[in-house]
């Protein structure tokens, strides 16, 4: 495949899908190329929303919550290896990442939409008062999922268990559109998912260092560069709930089933400080953006890197209460000025 070149002008160009927006910036001089192979990326990404989403009565996913706990649910190949790496980040991470965390989000309020054509009343519907909700739901939890590798098949230990890839499947899609503009000879380009979610393939012209990406809204957030690689960024903020009289943000801390930010039991917690709930962030770089995805999620429920089995490559950065912490790998990816 000819290489495209670098030089030239930038071609911008976007599509929503997993309920998102997903960006591309491209550069090099021959804007038809340039155009088709963001098309082909778009597509591929737009492919994987459909296997994968949560709502869509005709998606894997939805088959999956549908029949796993009545009997093994056949899988394609991709659906068993996403399904597989959230299983190793699960483990390694000590359960602070996990895909069974659904009915955790209906519960405080982050779904509003049940699972239609279930046959069964959604476990706990979203717009109910907190104080009438009860306990929050006894069983989650990725010990329950029985994967079988050889036999691509995905079963569940009890009913109940429902999976959601949201927090990986971005991270999988932009690997997989950046794969595609890889072949077709794309030498520059940045591509996002929500902004939460990074790949860069080169450089631009105007930084030969990489594509410069801020971390986050807060005031002198740091700026790192990226070039062939990912970045993965969470933080609780963006999608919230009313919970007590307070907007939490939705990031669930599996260990616990209650919010991240917040202290106490899961049932009825009382609210950690504003400005700690505001302030904490974390992000990852690593060159597998659904890695960087799953892990940075981890990160922010542990509120540290340390005692994590972190996959070989994998950059670390966690902000609590205004301070960042930066994993030396993570460091030189900062600005000069940040990074000493």
């Amino acid at each position: 495949m000819q290489r495209v070149s670098a030089a030239g002008e930038s071609l911008r160009l976007a599509c929503d899908a997993m309920g998102t927006r997903f960006e591309c910036v491209l550069f090099g001089a021959d804007q038809t190329r340039l155009r088709a192979a963001a098309e082909a990326a778009f597509a591929e990404i737009e492919s994987l929303s459909a296997r994968w989403s949560y709502f869509a009565s005709g998606s894997m996913v939805f088959r999956i919550n549908r029949e796993a706990a009545e009997r093994p649910v056949a899988l394609d190949a991709e659906t068993r290896d996403i399904l597989r790496l959230a299983l190793d980040v699960w483990r390694d991470s000590r359960s602070c990442f996990d895909i069974t965390i659904a009915p955790l989000m209906r519960h405080w309020g982050f779904r509003v939409a049940p699972l239609p054509e279930r046959g069964e009343k959604s476990l706990l519907q979203a717009q109910e008062p907190l104080s009438e909700r009860g306990a929050t739901p006894a069983i989650w939890g990725s010990q329950h999922l029985l994967l079988e590798e050889t036999a691509c098949t995905l079963a569940f230990a009890h009913p109940g268990i429902e999976i959601d890839l949201g927090a990986i499947a971005k991270g999988w899609a932009i690997d997989r559109a950046a794969e595609v503009l890889r072949e077709a000879g794309v030498a520059a380009a940045l591509l996002h998912g929500g902004t939460s979610s990074v790949v860069a393939i080169g450089s631009p012209p105007h930084s030969p260092r990489g594509w410069p990406v801020r971390l986050g809204p807060f005031d002198g957030s740091p700026v790192v560069h990226l070039r062939d690689s990912a970045l993965g960024i969470s933080a609780p903020h963006g999608r919230t709930a009313n919970i007590a009289g307070s907007s939490v943000g939705h990031v669930i801390d599996p260990r616990t089933g209650a919010p991240t930010g917040w202290a106490g039991g899961s049932t009825l917690p009382s609210p950690a400080r504003e400005d700690s709930r505001d302030s904490t962030f974390a992000a990852c770089v690593h060159t597998s953006a659904a890695i960087a995805d799953a892990w940075s999620t981890a990160l922010l429920v542990r509120g540290s890197a340390r005692g994590a089995a972190l996959p070989h490559g994998l950059a670390t950065a966690v902000r609590l209460s205004d301070t960042w912490t930066y994993s030396d790998s993570f460091a030189q990816h900062l600005s000069p000025e940040l990074a000493s």
